[in-house]
C-alpha cells in the first residue's frame, strides 16, 4: 500500500505540473488580454501567487508535521482546485486576488508534506530513487503543461482553469483514496521547539543560505533566457523553445544516467551542478545563435538536474526524521530569496546592458559562488549518517 501511495504522489506530481504550467504559462496573458485589469493590478495579483506558495510553506510544514502529511497534501490539492474554479469564473479584481491567494496558499500546504511524505522512507536508497521520480514526473508535466495549454486555450480562456481545476480536485479524492497515512508517529513538541531546533542546525542553514545562490540562476530559465532569445530572434515560437528543451533534456537525462543519481553522493550532485549551471552562462558569450542558446539551455538543465533531487534527498537528511515538513517549507525561503533577487537582477541586466558580457559574467560568478560554498556544505555535514552518503 506505502509503494502504491508512492506511485500516486509521482503521478500527481506529473499532473499538477502539467496543470498548473498549462495555466500559469498564459495566466498574465490571461489576466491583461481577456480580463482586461490593468499591469498593475496584473503585477499584484502574481506576486500574491509567489508570496503566498512561498511564505507560508514553513507554517503549513510545521502543521503537517502535527496532523499529517495526507491530510495537508489533501487540504492543498482542494484548495487549489477552489482557486482555478475562481479564476475561470469571475472578473473581479478581488476575487481574482482571493482565488490567486488560494492557489499559492494551497502549494504552501501541499508540497512540504509530499516532500516529507517521501523523506519518511527508512531506507535511504528507496528515499533517493523516489525523489528521482518525483522530479522525473515534475519535469514531465512541464513539458506536457505548457502544449496543452496553449491548445486550450485558443479554444477558449477560461478550459485551462476549469480543467486544471477539475484535475486538483479527482487527485484530492484520488490521495484520500489510495495514500496511506505516514507511519512516522506525528510530531507532538511545540511549534517553539521546533523552530528552535531548526535554528540551531548551522549545516542546515548553510545548505539553505548556498541554495539562494542557485534559486537566482535557476529563475533565469524563465528570465534572461527567454528575454535574451526574444532579443535574437523577435519570436515567440523560439521562446518556447527555451521551455520545451529545457523539460525534455532533464527527462532525458534522468532515464539515461538514473545510476548515477541513484549512487553518487547528493553532495557531489550538487557541486558539480552549480559548476554547469555557472558554465552555461559562461558559454553564452560564445556564440550569438538562438541554437547555441539551447545548447547552453541543455547545459544549465544538466546542472539542475543534478542539483533538484539531489537537494531534496540532502534536505531529508538533515532532519533526521523529524519536522521533516517544517525542514522543506523552511527550505522555501531560500527559494523566495533567490528567486525574487533573481528575477528583478536578470531584467535589469538585460536591459540595462544590452549585448554586454557583463551579464554573463554576473551570473557565471553567481553559480561559483554556489559551488565554493558546496565545498563547505559537504564539510559541515559530516555528522550525517555514512551510509546515507555513502554509495559503494
Amino acid at each position: 500500500m506505502r509503494a502504491t501511495g508512492q506511485r500516486v504522489v509521482i503521478f500527481s506530481a506529473f499532473l499538477l505540473n502539467l496543470a498548473g504550467f498549462a495555466v500559469f504559462s498564459f495566466l498574465a496573458v490571461y489576466l491583461t488580454f481577456k480580463i482586461g485589469i490593468n499591469g498593475f493590478e496584473t503585477g499584484i495579483i502574481l506576486s500574491i501567487l509567489t508570496l503566498s506558495s512561498r511564505a507560508f510553506p514553513f507554517f503549513t510544514g510545521l502543521l503537517g508535521d502535527r496532523i499529517g502529511y495526507k491530510t495537508m497534501m489533501t487540504s492543498g490539492l482542494l484548495l487549489r482546485s477552489a482557486g482555478f474554479l475562481g479564476l475561470a469564473l469571475s472578473g473581479n479584481f478581488e476575487f481574482i486576488a482571493l482565488s490567486s491567494f488560494l492557489i499559492g496558499f494551497g502549494a504552501a500546504c501541499y508540497e512540504p508534506s509530499a516532500l516529507a511524505f517521501f523523506s519518511a522512507q527508512q531506507h535511504a536508497e528507496n528515499k533517493r530513487r523516489s525523489f528521482f521520480y518525483l522530479n522525473m514526473g515534475l519535469n514531465a508535466g512541464a513539458a506536457v503543461g505548457p502544449l496543452l495549454g496553449g491548445m486550450l486555450f485558443s479554444i477558449s480562456p477560461t478550459i485551462p482553469f476549469v480543467i486544471s481545476s477539475i484535475i486538483f480536485l479527482l487527485l484530492a479524492f484520488v490521495q484520500v483514496k489510495l495514500v496511506p497515512p505516514s507511519k512516522r508517529t506525528l510530531y507532538s513538541g511545540s511549534i517553539a521547539i521546533s523552530f528552535k531546533k531548526i535554528l540551531h542546525n548551522k549545516p542546515y542553514l548553510l545548505f539553505c543560505f548556498t541554495m539562494i545562490f542557485y534559486w537566482f540562476l535557476f529563475v533565469q530559465l524563465t528570465v534572461v533566457f527567454p528575454v535574451h532569445m526574444y532579443n535574437m530572434t523577435q519570436s515567440e515560437q523560439w521562446v518556447s523553445y527555451v521551455i520545451t528543451v529545457n523539460a525534455i533534456t532533464g527527462i532525458s537525462l534522468m532515464l539515461f544516467a538514473k545510476k548515477a543519481f541513484e549512487y553518487l553522493s547528493p553532495f557531489i550532485l550538487i557541486r558539480f551542478g552549480f559548476l554547469l549551471t555557472s558554465l552555461s552562462f559562461f558559454l553564452i558569450m560564445a556564440n550569438g545563435t538562438p541554437y547555441w542558446l539551447l545548447f547552453c539551455v541543455i547545459i544549465f538543465t544538466i546542472g539542475e538536474t543534478m542539483i533538484l533531487p539531489s537537494s531534496d534527498f540532502v534536505i531529508s537528511l538533515f532532519s533526521k526524521g523529524e519536522n521533516e515538513a517544517a525542514y522543506y517549507g523552511f527550505s522555501d525561503f531560500s527559494f523566495a530569496i533567490g528567486a525574487s533577487l533573481g528575477s528583478f537582477a536578470g531584467t535589469v541586466l538585460l536591459q540595462q546592458l544590452p549585448g554586454s558580457i557583463i551579464p554573463w559574467l554576473l551570473l557565471m560568478s553567481v553559480g561559483l559562488i554556489g559551488f565554493v560554498l558546496s565545498f563547505k556544505c559537504t564539510n559541515e555535514s559530516e555528522n550525517l549518517s555514512e551510509s546515507e552518503l555513502r554509495y559503494d
